[in-house]
């Protein structure tokens, strides 16, 4: 099943405290944050949100982008499971409970993009 074959399917990332997130790179992944935290600052350097272990980033999945005004970095030493755009919509079309896991995941950055 579907639970069997998401592990095969996932990357694992390491990124240390202070860098910028997600990090400049064309590959286009879900990010769930394994351990770790990831901080998103306005201009200002106001905390808008701050994504924690089980939080799910999929901007770069077709979804909302952090918006080019709002500085995301690691506020910590950071673990991440990857798991590439193209498997991710694969599994959403086959398994209609993982898809409504991921659409409706609290800590989505198309959230934030909508209250700024």
């Amino acid at each position: 099943g579907i639970l069997d074959e998401l592990p095969r399917k996932l990357v694992v990332r390491y990124q240390r405290r202070g860098q910028p997130f997600p990090p400049d790179s064309s590959e286009t992944n879900l990010y769930i944050i394994r351990s770790g935290a990831v901080e998103l600052r306005d201009s200002k350097g106001q905390l808008l949100e701050k994504l924690g272990e089980g939080a799910l980033y999929n901007g770069r999945c077709g979804q909302a982008e952090i918006p080019a005004d709002v500085a995301a970095v690691t506020c910590e030493d950071s673990l991440f499971y990857l798991l590439p755009c193209m498997e991710l919509e694969a599994l959403r079309k086959r398994a209609a409970d993982f898809d409504s896991y991921v659409s409706h995941s609290p800590a989505r950055c198309g959230a934030l993009a909508a209250r700024v």
